[in-house]
């Protein structure tokens, strides 16, 4: 775990001390993290997550008596337990993601062999430039299209406003559209 947070810091003088806190208060610092998650996983990951909050502070935690520094410990791991709890609250909120795969455009007696050789055209060009899309965007746009979800659940999900998701939702297709009219070339910027 040390040996991710370390190269962070500067100076021998600030390594020792991180080191010497950790050997000192680590049995706090995961009990603290246990009393928040459930995993040892969890708990290491919150530790972890915390001690790079705390090596911002390295100039001001030397100055700190060791009781105060125990404190500032507890109060920094509480608080990033806290994050990665609601964190993760709001990842199991959303639903698993879906695929462009799942999708199955095949000829319904309604539809025409052409109309369906469209569909899967414009499916593969779709799917050409789904990677350029953040994360956020392709949630969007799979729930909303592929899985049917409306604004207000989608905001629920994103913990938003509904007015918010209909934004987003026009940016992200303004995407879409903007990509494929370059032809699918992949472009970084939103």
């Amino acid at each position: 775990m040390l040996s991710f947070v370390l190269p962070m810091l500067s100076t021998q003088a600030e390594r020792d001390f991180v080191t010497d806190m950790y050997e000192e208060f680590s049995a706090l610092m995961f009990a603290t993290a246990r009393k928040y998650v459930s995993t040892q996983e969890a708990a290491e990951d919150v530790v972890q997550d915390g001690l790079v909050k705390l090596i911002r502070s390295t100039d001001t935690l030397q100055t700190m008596p060791r009781c105060a520094l125990a404190s500032y410990i507890v109060s920094t791991i509480r608080n990033t337990a806290i994050d990665a709890v609601r964190s993760r609250a709001v990842e199991d909120k959303r639903i698993s993601p879906l695929s462009l795969d799942d999708l199955h455009l095949l000829p319904s007696r309604e539809d025409s062999v052409e109309e369906a050789a469209m569909l899967r055209d414009d499916l593969a060009r779709i799917k050409s430039v789904w990677p350029a899309l953040t994360e956020e965007q392709r949630f969007l746009l799979e729930r909303k299209y592929l899985a049917g979800a409306s604004d207000a659940e989608l905001a629920e999900y994103l913990d938003c406003q509904p007015a918010s998701v209909r934004m987003k939702l026009t940016r992200a297709r303004r995407r879409v559209m903007g990509l494929l009219k370059e032809g699918g070339a992949l472009d970084e910027q939103l």
